[in-house]
């Protein structure tokens, strides 16, 4: 068994360039109501207030899933790199929210969300059978 991860399968449904502001700890809410269990998140940043980003940075804030207004689950995005997150479905819909590092004022944040729901196998098998076919999923990530 296994998931088509092509990029035919993934909306592009978050595309906010700099809109966070650092230095503040603000979360911040997306409106579009989410739908599949399977997202997939880019943060980038290539320099800050100061000049360039660090290369001992490896994170660019935390995102939380909200299902009617309760958290039920939060993780860290990394900075730089591309990740695939197999998110609890517990109700029809979600909200995504994201809460960024404070010392990256310049991050450009992109969210996919897959086309199916409930990927096949997903539900019944949980998510160890394909974690290495999720990894070489994230190889037609666009360049950051």
């Amino acid at each position: 068994m296994s998931l088509d991860l092509s990029p035919s399968k993934w909306t592009l449904r978050i595309n906010d360039y700099s809109g966070f502001i650092g230095s503040n700890s603000t979360l911040y809410k997306f409106p579009p109501r989410f739908y599949s269990r399977l997202i997939k998140v880019s943060a980038s940043s290539r320099t800050t207030s100061r000049g360039k980003v660090k290369p001992t940075w490896r994170r660019s804030g935390y995102l939380a899933q909200e299902q009617s207004g309760n958290e039920s689950y939060n993780t860290v995005v990394p900075l730089n790199r591309p990740a695939m997150f197999v998110l609890p479905l517990l109700q029809e819909s979600y909200q995504l929210a994201f809460k960024p590092v404070p010392w990256l004022p310049n991050l450009r944040l992109r969210i996919w969300e897959y086309e199916e729901r409930y990927p096949d196998g997903l539900g019944v098998l949980g998510v160890e059978p394909f974690v290495e076919q999720i990894n070489q999923g994230l190889e037609w990530f666009p360049p950051i």
